[in-house]
């Protein structure tokens, strides 16, 4: 068979459109949204070669420089994502909304590629299974801070242990055993000691 009869026999063909989500936190898309102008070719607009070479439209969404209306068109769990780079782009405080996320795992699979912070794979598993899969963004922003802080409380516990470790260390070695009672409960006390073995 011939190619021409090949293209017109056999099953439904479709138009494949390619579509680009830009979501550069920073600064809006500012590239040609046109193929050839990715080519190092320095062809002039009036040039020979340029009529022979097969040029694509560029379909680029930018969602950092959607306004609220356009996010809001969104019916998906996309809406909030959205959401979270128009606000980053303006450079506002994100208040995320108590709208349900339908897909939790697929949703911070995404945020963590998207943003670069590997919190949010880490926050999938706890929340699925304490929620039984229906969060909100504010709800993960929740959790988020909270283990922000736990994880801060427990860094600041662990490390004045440590420095009372070194303290009573110290202490001892220079035969002052007698005031561990007072470095113990007097706290401006304490603060002395640290300053003076410069802990």
């Amino acid at each position: 068979a011939s190619y021409r009869s090949q293209l017109l026999e056999g099953k439904e063909r479709y138009p494949v459109i390619t579509i680009v989500l830009y979501f550069g936190e920073k600064r809006r898309w500012n590239y040609s949204s046109h193929l050839i102008d990715s080519f190092d070719l320095s062809l002039s607009s009036d040039d020979v070669l340029r009529e022979y070479i097969s040029d694509y439209k560029i379909n680029v969404f930018d969602i950092g420089a959607m306004t609220f209306q356009e996010t809001s068109l969104f019916q998906s769990d996309f809406r909030e994502i959205a959401e979270h780079f128009v606000k980053v782009r303006q450079g506002g405080e994100y208040i995320p909304s108590d709208r349900i996320i339908t897909h939790v795992d697929e949703f911070l699979k995404l945020m963590k590629i998207l943003t670069g912070d590997k919190r949010y794979n880490q926050l999938g598993n706890l929340l699925n299974k304490c929620e039984g899969g229906r969060v909100s963004m504010c709800r993960i922003l929740d959790e988020y801070e909270n283990r922000g802080i736990q994880r801060g409380m427990s860094q600041g516990i662990s490390q004045g242990e440590e420095l009372m470790s070194k303290l009573v260390v110290k202490l001892m070695q220079a035969g002052r055993a007698d005031e561990l009672e007072r470095a113990a409960i007097d706290s401006e006390y304490r603060r002395r000691l640290f300053m003076e073995y410069e802990l």
